[in-house]
Formats: C-alpha cells, sequence, structure tokens
C-alpha cells in the first residue's frame, strides 16, 4: 500500500486509505474539481490548525487535495467517507 505524508498542504493527516479496485465507488463519489473527473484515489481525515472538527481530503494519486469535507470529528469523517466508498471500511491508516 502506497504511504501518504504527514502533511497535505497545511492540513495534519490523522488517517489516510488509497482507493483501488477493491474499494470501489457507491457511484456517488465523483469529483469535479482541480482538473479531476471520477473517484478520488486517495482520502485522508485531517486537521486543520486549532480548528474544530477535521477534513475529509479527496486526492490524486500523488496526494494533491483535490476538494475537501468538513465533518464535526473523526467518526463523522469515517462514516462520510464510506458512505462512498463502501468498501475503504477497515482500510484506514492511522498516524500516530
Amino acid at each position: 500500500m502506497p504511504t501518504c505524508p504527514a502533511h497535505i498542504g497545511h492540513y495534519r493527516v490523522v488517517a489516510w486509505v488509497t482507493i483501488d479496485a477493491a474499494a470501489e465507488t457507491a457511484g456517488a463519489a465523483e469529483q469535479y474539481a482541480g482538473g479531476m473527473t471520477g473517484p478520488a484515489t486517495r482520502l485522508a481525515i485531517c486537521r486543520l490548525g486549532e480548528a474544530n472538527g477535521v477534513y475529509l481530503l479527496y486526492c490524486t494519486a500523488n496526494w494533491d487535495r483535490v476538494r475537501d469535507t468538513w465533518c464535526k470529528n473523526y467518526d463523522a469523517a469515517v462514516a462520510h467517507a464510506e458512505r462512498e466508498y463502501p468498501k475503504v471500511a477497515g482500510r484506514w491508516a492511522a498516524f500516530n
């Protein structure tokens, strides 16, 4: 499995997962931002400074952020990601 950087831009990575054929989308995960069309190839749950909540980042294979979604906490971000990409459940890698 590819590794993830500790930071993506200003975001500090808390957990991440790669999207591959084994983690196909639920069909509602198309990304149309930053020149990317189609499902993300990497997801990361991140913190941004001292802000409340976390961000779910949708990334390219090179960990470039395409878009993000704010979530109230880690569990909400995991649930949101797993609604769009059901087969990533149980595949998250955590940063300590």
